[in-house]
């Protein structure tokens, strides 16, 4: 590097310091104008997962998610294998918190839908409705 690089690189460091307020209400500024493409390019960064190809997974989960029936459309969690990374389909919030809490276990969970099965007043019919959604 050069001196001039090395006496920049010290200013603007010394300047974004002194002013860390501007700093951090133009990075606000810009996270926010640009929300769209950063969440994109973070998703293809982190799942190898393009827009075309989530577009592709939305429309075949019919807009839902793929646990139950609520509608994913204005916001959705991507459920991967925390191992692999590998994507496994577009989660609601409630689902994928669900998941998250009993650890991606799914034989807790199969306990759990046992559990709530045997003390249910009167079980949901199998592929049941879920109105009160």
């Amino acid at each position: 590097m050069t001196v001039d690089v090395v006496k920049r690189r010290k200013y603007q460091r010394a300047w974004q310091m002194a002013n860390s307020e501007k700093v951090s209400a133009w990075h606000r500024a810009y996270r926010m104008a640009n929300l769209e493409r950063d969440t994109a390019v973070r998703r293809h960064r982190k799942y190898g997962l393009t827009s075309e190809a989530l577009a592709e997974l939305l429309a075949k989960q019919g807009g839902r998610c793929a646990i139950c029936p609520r509608s994913i459309v204005e916001g959705f969690h991507v459920d991967h294998d925390h191992e692999t990374n590998v994507v496994r389909g577009l989660l609601c919030g409630a689902c994928n918190r669900g998941l998250g809490i009993f650890g991606d276990d799914s034989a807790l969970l199969r306990l759990a839908a046992d559990y709530l099965a045997a003390h249910s007043p009167k079980p949901k019919p199998p592929g049941g409705t879920y109105e009160e959604i």
